[in-house]
């Protein structure tokens, strides 16, 4: 549990989620991730140092320059550790915008003209094109009441965004109000969320995505999931100190 607790805090940042995908495919250097990124070598570093320190990555030096790839495990290959589900908590969500076509990966802008209750972002998610999703479930977590999606990318959906690599299929979800280059969860072909929105008074809602991060996991996926869900159900919400 605590390899798993250490994993999922390590993949609450949607930067170091998708340096994590990107060295599944291949290893690394900091200049290539820069360049794919396009983000500064100091936000880079700190990244990776997190990375490692939860020993998901592993880095080797090669002249001048140092290169990374996910650590291997003694029961499966390098990028095992991505077989463990994300848990993402968002205090106040936001709908995140589409790509426009052909837009380049990068930040997120809020979806225009939708608020952030509770009903607002369960509407706007179950009729948005290009996701497929389950009847909204009550749910109840640490005395709130909510909303309970399982959210899929629609079979045969080519939109998303590009950079360096190529094409991404992908659509945005959430994001964190007022940081639209912070952390924020969507959908993939193959990737589920499933996405659990509670009314925390006031108008406002909180968010909490726990997310299937590599199609090669489906098998397991229902286990890791009540293994997440037992984390999330144990969340209690302590009122901010005025």
């Amino acid at each position: 549990m605590l390899s798993t607790l250490k994993s999922l805090r390590a993949l609450s940042d949607a930067t170091r989620l998708r340096i994590v995908a990107l060295l599944e495919k291949d290893e690394l250097s900091v200049n290539e991730l820069q360049e794919i990124t396009r983000m500064g070598q100091s936000r880079i570093s700190t990244h990776l140092g997190l990375l490692q320190d939860s020993e998901m990555v592993q880095s080797r030096r090669e002249g001048k320059r140092t290169f990374y790839r996910l650590t291997p495990t003694p029961d499966g290959p390098a990028g095992d550790p991505m077989a463990e589900p994300l848990i993402g908590v968002f205090t106040d969500p936001r709908i995140a915008a589409d790509f426009a076509p052909g837009a380049a990966c990068g930040p997120t802008n809020d979806a225009p003209g939708v608020g952030g209750g509770l009903d607002d972002l369960v509407k706007a998610i179950v009729t948005r094109p290009g996701i497929v999703s389950t009847p909204p479930a009550e749910v109840t977590v640490a005395g709130h009441q909510g909303r309970l999606l399982v959210l899929r990318l629609e079979p045969g959906w080519t939109g998303g965004c590009s950079d360096v690599t190529g094409p991404i299929v992908a659509m945005p979800i959430l994001h964190q109000r007022g940081s639209p280059g912070g952390p924020g969860v969507g959908v993939g072909p193959e990737q589920p969320v499933r996405l659990t929105l509670l009314d925390v008074g006031g108008g406002r809602t909180l968010a909490i995505a726990i997310v299937a991060p590599t199609d090669r996991v489906s098998a397991n996926f229902d286990r890791h999931l009540a293994e997440a869900m037992s984390i999330v159900e144990s969340f209690a919400f302590v009122p901010a100190t005025p």
